[in-house]
């Protein structure tokens, strides 16, 4: 995805409007519904971590802890992993997408079944302000706002972020989610 070489000064580029991005990151559970314990699991997200932070033009900011979540839409399958992670980029949002998709396929995912199992799976939540709706990109992602297991990691890293369809915080979408 870039064919940048070289040396980011992330100081002076903060200073000048980096763009910021909410990637969640979701991976199927196992039978045993173990999955904080299972290393498998544990490691696709690590690892995707890691893959995202050696590329030049992305800056790992706030990460959340990992929680246990039911599926959602196909319900038919094992627990979810989830959890959120904020970073700081200069790809377009676009180019962020196919290196979430990169990255995805380095550990495995296949798209074959829609809301189904996976190895990983990399959602971009936000992008800065943006809403952006095109066939291949939806920012805000679909429905956040009735999905937990989108809002609780969201929340940990910053409950006041502001949804901007919505005009509502993080944190008050996931108390109406709870109630």
């Amino acid at each position: 995805v870039s064919s940048f070489q070289g040396t980011i000064d992330w100081e002076k580029v903060a200073n000048d409007g980096i763009e910021f991005a909410i990637i969640r990151a979701g991976l199927r559970g196992t039978t045993e519904g173990k999955l904080l314990e299972d290393d498998f699991f544990k490691d696709n997200v690590e690892g995707a971590l890691e893959e995202l932070s050696k590329d030049s033009l992305i800056r790992i900011g706030k990460k959340s802890g990992l929680i246990t979540t039911k599926p959602y839409g196909y319900e038919d399958q094992e627990d979810f992993l989830n959890g959120a992670l904020e970073i700081s980029t200069l790809y377009t949002p676009d180019e962020l997408l196919d290196k979430v998709h990169d990255v995805e396929r380095q550990f495995g995912r296949v798209r074959d079944v829609h809301w189904g199992p996976r190895t990983l799976d990399l959602d971009i939540i936000m992008y800065d302000h943006l809403v952006i709706k095109n066939e291949r990109l939806t920012i805000p992602h679909i429905d956040m706002q009735n999905r937990q297991f989108v809002l609780k990691p969201l929340a940990e890293i910053n409950e006041q972020l502001v949804h901007p369809v919505l005009h509502k915080t993080v944190g008050q979408m996931l108390r109406e989610v709870q109630a």
